[in-house]
């Protein structure tokens, strides 16, 4: 054996890696293709459970530094802090009278990651609410509207910081109907 490869040789190498391509292709579509099946509550739609996805972004970083107006003053998050985190300030900020404006950029991410996680027929949503009173209070709606619809796919989680703050993070998609697509 000389080391050198033949012609014979160089043939089956790359009939190898064709082959290898179009095993890579087929399994990435056969992975896309699976869907979950529906939980025993009735919030999963086909392709995404809420309950993971709001897990998901909740725990997700916000990726980018950003500046957001708290009490008057610019404040910087890291592209290290935790969403939950960066929605406590904001929850925070909000019920002491801070104008939702100030955190447009924060919100703008969430929906960012909300539509990135959920298939282009689903429409996301979300709302954060003050829930340390007897009556929630909507604090941030995205949109700002939630219009009544049939059938909506939705999951809620309680978040509270030490300093005794209870608020809901709320997650819906909305199928997008086909006229919309």
């Amino acid at each position: 054996m000389s080391g050198k490869i033949g012609d014979e040789g160089q043939l089956a190498l790359m009939d190898a890696m064709v082959f290898f391509v179009a095993a890579i292709a087929v399994s990435g579509v056969l992975v896309s293709s699976v869907e979950t099946s529906p939980s025993s509550e009735g919030n999963s739609q086909p392709g995404v459970n809420v309950d993971e996805a709001l897990a998901v972004i909740l725990h997700s970083s916000l990726g980018s530094d950003i500046e957001v107006l708290v009490g008057g003053e610019n404040v910087t998050l890291s592209r290290n802090d935790a969403i939950v985190d960066c929605l406590l300030l904001e929850a925070h900020a909000i019920a002491e009278g801070d104008d939702v404006a100030g955190f447009v950029r924060l919100n703008l991410m969430v929906m960012d990651i909300m539509t990135t996680i959920f298939m282009p027929y689903l429409e996301p949503s979300f709302r954060l609410l003050d829930t340390s009173g007897r009556i929630p209070i909507v604090l941030v709606s995205i949109p700002s509207e939630w219009p009544d619809v049939q059938l909506a796919y939705a999951a809620g989680a309680k978040i509270s910081d030490a300093s005794g703050g209870e608020f809901l993070v709320q997650l819906r998609s909305v199928p997008v109907s086909p006229a919309h697509l």
